[in-house]
């Protein structure tokens, strides 16, 4: 996204010497009330919005954690959708029963839930949320509090990996922002030492009216959702309130920073040194100051590895860490050896105390503000809840649709050289370096002290179990996206045009994708390095196993830069060998310096299953790149990027009229196949395994086991999908009744489809202890087994039901219409597709769904777990799966490479 927005500002910059165009929002009435309670009751009225948006935000977060009791706020979060009112059943089950998509989310500064529904459904969100604050935790018992304890502590394990970017971030954390609440976290003793009075305690003291703000976004009006609201919560909305929690204190950050490198010691498979530079809080400018210091520190280490430095690092991430009192633009560097820290650290230093900004020069100029403005104006469409509450909370103002763009330009219109010139100074230089050291303690995962990591969404949402449901008629759970009378054209060249108007937020998605013949991952790496040898390298694409894809997503009033941007691709597609052999032999470099992470290594482990000897299970090695050639890749391109086989899509608030079409003409028109007829040949399918297999990728001393089992089903264009996506739902939320819910034994349960036009596959993974390893594997089996069997009439109304609501979330945005228009048109699906999906699921009998299920590859699936080999395999070997063990891969630093020169250290505990 960035890439695509950053292009599109340069065609703004370019085309718009006379004044930059008016980037408008949409029509929206907005209701601010303040009840006497103290709730603030914010609606936002969208006519053009096909379904309704409630999310509760309390003011309370992570910060508020007592010392020694850490991963509190967030307990009471999981809590919370465990409370039990009137009907007995749990908040989590209602939420199920309605159909909703839902989630929770904790961070440092307040605790968010939202949930998704038809605008026939406000009463009913409204009476939940008014529940969970009459009184968050009805009905828990000591019983409950360990179960959901155990899945916390799961999550914790899951996240704790400290190769993960995140864990290394609350590390970074804890340097820059020490002794601040922002700079502790759960660990396992934490969590552990919360008793059942400490849940409710807390959730007494802080899940008040006076710390509620309750948001509502939908196509009613901001006076009926106020009537609404107030019938929901009855006496909580007039009875006087009290003073609301304060905010937290934000840090010190005029406090000295570490003027040496620090090193951590801990398990990983290779070193990597983390910087940051301490700022305020940036959340009321939309996060542009971050970002700012953000591109002016990537400027400073891209110098740093332009010049002999350019070995010592093998990858660079950027992120920015927002909190409502701070923010960490965040670089981490993947290193060649521990040793390539210190001097990093010390170029980037000397680069800092000589950057341009120091005598005055504006870094970043009007390119910058134009990017971040249309970066946040196409940002809108998504109404993050999360975001929404944390403008109002830290603005006091709810005119974010208008005002959140407006305070990014704002931001950065000001002198930026002066902002660098005070916070991004080289003694504020925060550096740490993550070092290979000591296995993990056998009780706990590593960790250090830090920012609480737990603040991402949790998958309440996803597959939330509890009771049965009642069912619902599935053919109406789905409001109809009317794609089928999306306006379509063949141009003369045959490339087809699709144009569906969405009308509302001035956005749109624009997309050229074209078919190609399928491909594994070695022909996807040739693929990506054809297309970066082009005149059109700068201009983004995906690479799929059929497709190539060049998106943009704009304001609707730059629909024409949108269209120069993805046309650049039906221009010069000759390849420039200098730059396919520069390209080619950099990748190939890489690979040599970099050995496969272990979970790389897990993933090719699992291609191999389940593609035996085909392309789609091909490693991609050095030498393997090294192979290719510049001719073939000019080749490929004359015969695979070919107009015929090419569709134009664009979905969002634009007229379908023939001056469009025109425009589109005259940017595609000219792009002519060279020789051939175009069309695809056939090919045979992928072969499928011959048996169940199961492979352990060996981690020693690890404690938890995580599990993926990958089973081939047939690809998206030859299955029956309305079939295939119920008997997934089911599957997905089986498990997670079972594994989560009854058993307290993981976080979550996760399912997706690697879409493959030769043979997709579904693949399922979890993460548990690893003594319960063997459990969890029979669990999946054995659901997987049972999708053979018939439903019983009630647990197949609910899943068709559930079926239908879930794949409406993937719809009714410009950008996810896009998707689904492309994927129609790649998979040769008829236009009605969407549209009668509800009808056609809402018809499915027993039959249907045990016709599907015997297209599965059942009792031929392909297992990979990591962990500790020593400590799983038995288990495993009691699921009836005999296990395969490839060995751990070494952690060596590179030749030549030694230890980062003595500085303060922090050990793993």
């Amino acid at each position: 996204m960035r890439a695509c927005v950053a292009a599109l500002a340069a065609l703004l910059l370019a085309s718009c010497a006379l004044g930059r165009p008016r980037l408008s929002t949409p029509a929206c009435a907005t209701g601010a009330e303040a009840l006497p309670s103290g709730i603030q009751l914010v609606a936002y009225a969208l006519p053009h919005r096909p379904d309704t948006l409630v999310a509760a935000s309390y003011r309370v977060g992570s910060a508020r954690d007592p010392a020694g009791k850490e991963g509190l706020a967030h307990l009471v979060e999981h809590l919370s959708f465990r409370a039990r009112h009137g009907d007995g059943r749990a908040l989590s089950a209602r939420l199920e029963a309605e159909g909703v998509e839902f989630d929770g989310r904790t961070s440092a500064d307040a605790t968010d839930f939202h949930a998704v529904g038809d605008p026939d459904q406000l009463e009913a969100l409204l009476r939940i949320e008014a529940d969970r604050l009459r009184d968050p935790l009805a009905g828990l018992d000591e019983a409950e509090l360990r179960r959901e304890r155990e899945v916390v502590l799961q999550e914790l394990a899951l996240r704790g990996d400290p190769d993960a970017l995140w864990p290394q971030v609350d590390w970074l954390t804890a340097r820059a922002l020490a002794g601040h609440p922002y700079g502790r976290i759960a660990t396992p003793e934490t969590l552990r030492a919360i008793t059942l009075e400490d849940v409710r305690a807390f959730a007494r003291a802080h899940y008040r009216p006076e710390n509620l703000l309750l948001i509502v976004a939908g196509p009613a009006s901001a006076k009926a959702v106020a009537a609404r609201a107030r019938a929901a919560l009855g006496e909580l909305a007039t009875r006087p309130g009290q003073a609301a929690d304060p905010p937290v204190p934000p840090p010190e950050l005029g406090a000295a920073r570490p003027a040496a490198l620090d090193v951590v010691r801990a398990p990983v498979e290779r070193a990597w040194l983390l910087l940051t530079v301490p700022l305020p809080g940036d959340a009321p400018a939309g996060g542009a100051r971050a970002y700012l210091a953000l591109r002016a520190l990537e400027a400073q280490v891209e110098q740093v590895l332009s010049g002999p430095d350019r070995e010592r690092a093998l990858s660079v991430e950027l992120l920015v860490h927002g909190m409502d009192g701070a923010s960490l633009p965040v670089i981490r560097i993947g290193l060649r050896g521990p040793d390539d820290a210190r001097p990093l650290v010390e170029r980037l230093r000397a680069g800092m105390r000589f950057a341009g900004w120091q005598g005055g020069p504006d870094p970043g100029g009007e390119e910058l503000r134009d990017r971040l403005v249309l970066d946040a104006h196409v940002r809108l469409e998504a109404l993050d809840a999360s975001e929404v509450a944390r403008w109002i909370r830290l603005t006091g103002r709810t005119d974010y649709l208008t005002g959140m763009p407006a305070a990014v330009g704002a931001a950065v219109t000001p002198d930026r050289a002066a902002f660098a010139r005070r916070w991004l100074r080289e003694e504020r230089l925060v550096a740490l370096a993550v070092v290979p050291g000591e296995a993990p303690r056998d009780d706990a995962p590593p960790r250090l002290p830090g920012a609480s990591a737990l603040d991402e969404d949790d998958p309440h949402g996803a597959a939330a179990a509890g009771e049965p449901a009642p069912a619902r008629d599935a053919a109406r759970a789905m409001r109809p996206p009317h794609l089928d009378s999306a306006r379509r054209r063949k141009l003369k060249n045959g490339v087809r045009v699709i144009v569906s108007p969405r009308p509302g937020y001035r956005v749109l998605s624009a997309h050229l994708v074209v078919r190609t013949e399928p491909a594994g991952p070695l022909e996807r790496v040739f693929e990506v390095l054809a297309l970066r040898a082009t005149r059109c390298a700068d201009r983004p694409a995906t690479v799929g196993g059929d497709r190539l894809e060049f998106g943009a997503r704009a304001p609707t009033e730059l629909v024409d830069l949108a269209l120069a941007q993805v046309a650049c691709r039906a221009g010069d597609l000759g390849v420039d060998a200098a730059a396919f052999e520069r390209e080619r032999d950099a990748m190939a470099d890489a690979l040599r310096r970099r050995p496969p992470t272990l979970h790389e290594a897990a993933g090719q482990q699992l291609l191999e299953l389940l593609y035996p000897g085909h392309p789609y299970s091909a490693e991609v090695t050095e030498a393997r790149v090294r192979a290719f050639r510049a001719v073939d890749a000019g080749k490929w391109l004359g015969l695979n990027v070919r107009p015929e086989r090419a569709a134009l899509v664009i979905a969002g608030d634009v007229a379908a009229t023939d001056a469009l079409f025109e425009r589109i003409e005259q940017r595609l028109g000219r792009w002519r196949p060279r020789g051939g007829d175009g069309k695809l040949p056939p090919r045979p399918p992928a072969p499928l395994p011959g048996r169940r297999e199961l492979v352990v990728v060996d981690r020693p001393g690890w404690r938890v086991a995580e599990v993926l089992v990958g089973v081939r089903v047939p690809p998206r264009g030859a299955r029956d999908e309305a079939a295939f996506r119920t008997l997934s739902w089911r599957l997905q939320h089986a498990l997670t009744a079972r594994l989560r819910d009854d058993a307290g034994l993981t976080y979550r349960v996760s399912l997706s489809i690697l879409e493959q036009s030769l043979g997709s596959a579904l693949v399922l993974s979890t993460a548990v202890d690893r003594a319960r390893a063997g459990e969890a594997l029979a669990a999946m089996l054995g659901e997987l087994a049972a999708s053979a069997r018939p439903l019983e009439p009630e647990a197949l109304a609910q899943a068709r039901w559930r079926a239908v609501r879930r794949a409406g979330g993937g719809l009714g945005t410009s950008w996810r219409n896009a998707l689904r228009l492309t994927e129609m048109f790649v998979h040769g699906l008829p236009p009605d597709e969407w549209d009668t999906f509800a009808a056609r699921t809402a018809a499915l009998d027993a039959r249907a769904l045990v016709a599907e299920a015997g297209r599965w590859a059942l009792g031929r699936e392909a297992i990979v777990v990591v962990g500790d080999a020593a400590a799983i395999a038995p288990a495993l070997q009691d699921a009836g799966v005999p296990a395969r063990v490839l060995p751990a891969i070494a952690r060596r630093p590179a030749p030549g490479a030694a230890e980062p020169a003595p500085g303060p250290r922090a050990a793993v505990p």
